[in-house]
């Protein structure tokens, strides 16, 4: 077996669809925790992907390995969620039908859908979710700040609605 980040994951997909193919072999996922600030849903800002395998798609009868699984397909990402949906078709887009990610889960793990889990990246690390952090110094919206102000002024420059931005984004000037 070659050394790749998740061999649970590696030796089952092999055992599911035979040939596997690894991308950036070792490169583990880097990513940070944020908020989406449009709906306040939590969100993983990635900066790197890392290790992808990659298997025919049973879906499609794909024979080009194009169904890519990302190594912590079946796992928890930081926020507790399963990260089922870190698998892509790049031939149909197969897996855009529910069932077809449905049998993907059911064929790779089992009806719980969760792998054994690997060890993440030491940049990887989850924070506290309640916890606040300090401003660096007097923070106003957009949209509170004068029309003449530079922030605004700059932006407008730019051909972007600085209300627009303070409205949806929650954009702000320090």
């Amino acid at each position: 077996m070659e050394k790749v980040l998740n061999g649970p994951l590696y030796k089952r997909l092999q055992k599911v669809f035979g040939g596997v193919k690894v991308t950036r072999p070792g490169v583990p996922m880097h990513a940070t925790r944020s908020t989406d600030y449009l709906t306040g849903e939590p969100r993983l800002q990635v900066s790197e992907s890392g290790e992808q395998y990659r298997v025919s798609c049973p879906f499609c009868n794909d024979t080009r390995f194009r169904l890519y699984v990302h190594h912590t397909w079946g796992q928890r990402d930081l926020f507790g969620r399963k990260v089922n949906f870190l698998a892509h078709c790049h031939n149909e887009d197969c897996l855009r039908n529910p069932e077809n990610r449905q049998k993907l889960t059911q064929s790779l793990a089992g009806a719980e859908g969760v792998i054994t889990p690997v060890a993440r990246s030491s940049r990887v690390r989850p924070s506290d979710p309640n916890k606040e952090y300090p401003l660096p110094g007097l923070v106003k919206r957009l949209d509170e700040l004068p029309p003449d102000h530079v922030a605004r002024q700059y932006l407008s420059g730019r051909k972007f609605d600085p209300d627009k931005l303070a409205r949806i984004y929650g954009v702000s000037f320090c």
